[in-house]
């Protein structure tokens, strides 16, 4: 019998905080997330041999950052992510400048990224991309720095990724109260 794939069940939640949908604060200059996030929460089986059955263990993931606007089109982006899996937790550090090529308040505007992040101990993360309000495309570059992994065949990987945003604008309601 072989398995073509699992079965998996995750679940999580992001916090989001954008200062330029603060109508009370004069100066709009930063985002911010945190996010946490589980995986694997059926512990489904897998194997990689016929006759072995294992449990995938649960995974957890934490994540935050900030995006602070340096000038009308150009921000950076610190983020960090921390992953535990079984005994084990990763943690990887970085930042993604954005610059955009006209200023970030018209809607055409097209943003260029370059960022780069450090994975603890394993792993140098090179990031460029290109995107707008509702498409982005990028294309990073792994590059093992563990010299255990030396006698590994492949020691970088290459990842390309695609995101389209699903634009939602929610209507405005006025508030009617006695008090005010």
């Amino acid at each position: 019998e072989q398995r073509f794939g699992t079965f998996t069940i995750a679940a999580g939640a992001v916090w989001t905080y954008d200062a330029n949908r603060n109508p009370f604060r004069q100066k709009r200059t930063c985002k911010a997330y945190a996010g946490f996030s589980v995986a694997n929460l059926n512990e489904p089986a897998y194997t990689l041999v016929q006759d072995g059955n294992h449990q995938a263990a649960m995974s957890y993931k934490i994540q935050a950052g900030t995006e602070h606007l340096l000038n009308d089109r150009v921000s950076l982006a610190p983020s960090i992510l921390i992953i535990s899996q079984y005994q084990y937790t990763q943690y990887s550090a970085g930042a993604t400048i954005h610059v955009a090529t006209m200023p970030q308040r018209e809607p055409s505007v097209v943003t260029l990224q370059f960022g780069t992040w450090y994975r603890q101990a394993d792993a140098l993360v090179f990031l460029t991309g290109v995107g707008n309000r509702k498409f982005d495309a990028a294309f990073s570059y792994d590059v093992s720095v563990n010299g255990a992994r030396a006698a590994v065949q492949s020691q970088q990987a290459l990842e390309i990724s695609l995101a389209y945003r699903l634009l939602h604008q929610p209507k405005l309601r006025k508030l009617s109260s006695p008090l005010f």
